[in-house]
């Protein structure tokens, strides 16, 4: 080989390795949200890292991927990913699917609707894609929920969910949750499914009716006694939820409105939950504190609590006493 050839070779090589090298080498130095899509080929997420700019070269990244052996196993999810990371970095993150988490809380006593909405605002999934996911038949057989959607099922707490989880995966683990903390309440593990139901539909109207929690065992043995003689709830929780917006005060039109969640126009429990009870209110379900009260009103002295009565004489008498009336 004459000299002029050596040298163009060698020229080439440099200039190759120049090349190779600036394909795996940092961009810059922020980072960025990137979503990496369910089932997408190695190509696809080499060309959408190319086009955020979080990586130079997708033909390099496929290259780095198929010679780690990983190409196959890249996780779906959403990243945060330094646009001055290296090539290697990225593609180690994503195939051991370290994805961007986020920590939310659940407050007690929200609706299937309110917590659809927080994750919307949260940037955690589309309030509507959540509520389709809700009603899902086979959702609600995995579980076999007894009901046409997953209200009363969620479990607030404060979670930590990967970014990118579906809305299925999310009401998965609300739902998880709730069956795990309920094997930590007396007598909960030996309740059929229908019983569960029912013991969730009764503690959503005693978490919606009982901000004290130290009145909670109480109102649940209100409605206990109620049940056993027959008598309508009448619980104003059971209206607002129909309304679906809050009113401060609900007029006699209010209460005469048709539905079958309406419990002072129907006998017994509501066809399902009202909201999402948290453990206190579900303990008190599962055990109400025994008495001979039938009613409960509320004081108007911003203590939350209430008085309670065993006879509707009393109790006017008690309505007239704090209200007025």
């Amino acid at each position: 080989m004459q000299r002029g050839q050596v040298i163009a070779l060698g020229s080439a090589l440099l200039f190759g390795a120049a090349l190779f090298a600036w394909s795996f080498s940092p961009v810059g130095g922020n980072t960025k949200l990137v979503q990496i899509p369910r089932e997408a080929s190695v190509a696809e997420i080499a060309a959408h890292l190319e086009e955020r700019g979080v990586i130079r070269s997708a033909a390099a990244f496929r290259l780095l991927a198929r010679i780690a052996g990983v190409d196959r196993s890249l996780r779906a999810g959403t990243y945060r990913l330094p646009e001055g990371g290296w090539a290697w970095t990225i593609l180690s993150a994503l195939h051991q699917g370290q994805v961007e988490m986020k920590s939310v809380t659940i407050p007690e006593g929200l609706s299937l609707v309110e917590v659809a909405n927080l994750l919307d605002k949260e940037g955690l999934t589309k309030a509507g894609e959540l509520l389709r996911a809700a009603y899902d038949p086979e959702l609600l057989a995995r579980f076999d929920i007894p009901a046409r959607n997953i209200e009363g099922y969620l479990f607030p707490e404060t979670y930590t969910l990967a970014r990118g989880l579906t809305a299925t995966e999310i009401l998965t683990v609300m739902v998880d949750q709730l069956l795990s903390r309920m094997r930590e309440l007396p007598g909960a593990a030996l309740l059929t499914n229908t019983e569960l139901f029912e013991r969730l539909t009764l503690a959503s109207l005693v978490e919606r009716e009982a901000r004290d929690v130290d009145e909670q065992p109480r109102i649940a043995g209100v409605f206990k006694n109620r049940l056993e003689r027959n008598m309508r709830l009448e619980s104003c929780a059971t209206v607002q939820y129909i309304l679906g917006t809050p009113k401060a005060r609900l007029t006699y039109e209010d209460v005469r409105r048709p539905s079958p969640y309406n419990t002072y126009l129907n006998t017994g429990l509501p066809p399902g939950p009202i909201a999402n009870p948290g453990l206190n209110a579900l303990q008190a379900a599962l055990a109400p504190e025994a008495h001979d009260y039938l009613f409960f009103l509320a004081r108007e002295d911003g203590s939350h609590k209430h008085v309670f009565s065993k006879t509707y004489a009393a109790h006017k008498e008690q309505q007239r006493h704090l209200h007025g009336k």
